[in-house]
């Protein structure tokens, strides 16, 4: 039986074998899996913003212009990968707060989702399926072992 792995925002988590990731209460911020299928590692960012106001070296995983290049990083440290090695997965970006009139406020997630795209891309690391947007909170639990990821909803759930 493996570990569960509890990623908080801001937080970079890293799984073998038969771990899973747990994030709760996913709202705007936005859920990265990273899995590596032929080495059975797998990384988890939990993002709150698209860029910090000014730069913080020390929450990388905060913020979706460096928490996929820490990401990357870190799961490079336990073994050797090339980019073409890993699958991307991404969930979360709700628009939460659509009672309040602030565009600012409205495109949050989508504004980290697109960021995480970018930088995604500029590694050259493929996303695979995406679950973004919307009203409605998540939760999710992201699997090591088959790359698998199960959201659950107010209104359903479904697996990328």
């Amino acid at each position: 039986m493996g570990q569960t792995l509890h990623v908080g925002i801001g937080q970079l988590a890293l799984g073998r074998g038969d771990d899973e990731f747990h994030i709760f209460g996913l709202g705007s911020c936005v859920a990265l899996f990273l899995w590596a299928p032929e080495h059975g590692l797998a990384g988890m960012a939990h993002i709150l913003l698209a860029h910090p106001r000014v730069p913080e070296a020390d929450s990388p995983g905060k913020y979706a212009s460096t928490a996929v290049e820490a990401l990357y990083a870190r799961m490079t440290q336990e073994i050797p990968l090339d980019p073409q090695d890993l699958v991307a997965k991404m969930v979360g970006g709700a628009v939460m707060f659509t009672h309040i009139e602030h565009p600012t406020l409205l495109g949050i997630g989508e504004h980290t989702a697109a960021t995480v795209r970018e930088r995604l891309e500029s590694l050259m690391i493929k996303l695979a399926a995406e679950d973004i947007g919307g009203h409605e909170g998540r939760s999710v639990r992201a699997f090591v072992q088959t790359g698998r990821v199960y959201i659950r909803t107010r209104s359903g759930e479904k697996w990328l």
